[in-house]
């Protein structure tokens, strides 16, 4: 089996390129190394964004530095010409900062939209089934209305008899209300992509689905203060440097292990049922900030 990852070398893309090298997959990585999000963290940004480049390749990942936003079919490494013969393409390429996607909009719009329609594009026109990463953002900022406050934290409401876990479950699903509250160009970006992935799959039959992610965890992972928060708290912590929470100290968050999320995109290619997907942690590792 050949399966393309897009964003090969980021944070998701190389857990997925390392589960299915460890399965004996022919395993194909592009990635085109900008890492745009690691120039805010004050790391060694070279030496991050070639960590994973340097693994995957110890490994046997077949690797080409290339760029979705790209579309030319004469390209021996765009996307168009690596989706040949592939039975399987997970599409994590992404601006994923809503930092960048408010100072930079057009930037956000060509990598996580223009970006995305070639990935369809090249999925519809060789059949192959494929995953776009989504975030459970899209639901905005108006889905925390239902909270209520309880002591030092927030809940959610159940009205029959006051506080429930279960509320969370009949809230929070893929039929919830989408874009409430104030929204940013990552929203609405991010949102775009679905609706291109479900026009897709009801116009042409394309295999394929978006995974709503809720923020990720786990090794190999550079994290800035907005994106990939719980690597960026374990290293500054090691560097001794200070971490700002924001908020009001009652901030509650779905956390979810990346070798988890890897575990969705294999399921999907094996049941390859169409659709958007909320993929998260669940209940029992919600973190309190």
């Amino acid at each position: 089996m050949k399966i393309l990852i897009t964003g090969g070398c980021g944070f998701l893309g190389s857990h997925i390129c390392e589960y299915y090298r460890k399965q004996g997959e022919e395993v194909i990585a592009l990635d085109n190394l900008t890492k745009h999000e690691l120039m805010r963290t004050g790391y060694n940004v070279e030496k991050a964004r070639l960590y994973n480049w340097n693994y995957l390749k110890q490994i046997g990942v077949e690797l080409y530095e290339s760029d979705i936003r790209e579309r030319n079919e004469r390209y021996i490494d765009s996307v168009w010409q690596l989706a040949k013969d592939c039975d399987f393409i997970c599409h994590t390429a992404a601006q994923p900062s809503m930092t960048i996607s408010i100072e930079q909009p057009i930037f956000d719009f060509e990598n996580n939209v223009l970006g995305t329609l070639n990935v369809l594009e090249a999925a519809r026109r060789y059949d192959v089934p494929v995953v776009n990463c989504s975030t459970i953002h899209v639901y905005g900022n108006g889905i925390n209305n239902f909270l209520v406050e309880d002591g030092k934290k927030f809940r959610v409401a159940d009205f029959r008899n006051g506080i429930s876990l279960v509320k969370i479950k009949q809230e929070i699903d893929e039929n919830a209300q989408i874009l409430t509250g104030l929204i940013t160009p990552l929203h609405a970006s991010k949102r775009t992509t679905e609706i291109y992935t479900q026009a897709y799959i009801d116009t042409y039959g394309l295999r394929a689905a978006s995974f709503r992610l809720t923020g990720m965890y786990g090794e190999r992972q550079f994290g800035g203060e907005d994106h990939g928060w719980v690597a960026n708290f374990v290293i500054r912590t090691i560097l001794r440097l200070p971490i700002t929470i924001y908020g009001t100290d009652k901030q509650v968050r779905d956390i979810l292990y990346v070798k988890d999320a890897v575990k969705a995109f294999d399921a999907f290619f094996n049941y390859q049922r169409s659709g958007i997907y909320n993929i998260g942690g669940g209940i029992d590792r919600l973190i309190s900030l």
